[in-house]
C-alpha cells in the first residue's frame, strides 16, 4: 500500500517560519506617510490622496497581519503534528520489531 501520506516536515516548518517573519515585518513597518505634511508633499490634494491611502493601508495591513499570523500558526501546528505522528509510528514499529 504505497498511497500513504508523505509530508515534508522541514518544508512545512520553513513555511511557518516565513509566515511568522513576514507577519513581524508587516507589524513593525511604519506607515508610509508618518510625519509628512503639505510642505513635504507639496500639494494638499496629493496629501489628501496619501492620507486616504494611509488610512486604507492601516486597515489592509491589519487584515494581512491577522491572516499571516493565522497561517503561521496553522503551518506550525501541522509541522508539529506530522512530527509527532511520525515519532509515534517509528516508536510503534520499533516496539513491534523488538
Amino acid at each position: 500500500m504505497g498511497d500513504g501520506l508523505n509530508a515534508d516536515i522541514a518544508r512545512i516548518q520553513e513555511c511557518a517560519d516565513s509566515f511568522h517573519r513576514i507577519h513581524r515585518e508587516f507589524s513593525e513597518a511604519a506607515n508610509p506617510m508618518d510625519g509628512q505634511d503639505r510642505a513635504t508633499i507639496g500639494s494638499s490634494e496629493l496629501l489628501d490622496t496619501f492620507e486616504t491611502f494611509e488610512s486604507n493601508w492601516k486597515i489592509r495591513r491589519g487584515e494581512l497581519t491577522d491572516a499571516l499570523e493565522k497561517l503561521g500558526g496553522i503551518t506550525e501546528m501541522a509541522a508539529q503534528s506530522y512530527s509527532e505522528v511520525n515519532r509515534a509510528l517509528v516508536d510503534a514499529l520499533r516496539e513491534n520489531d523488538a
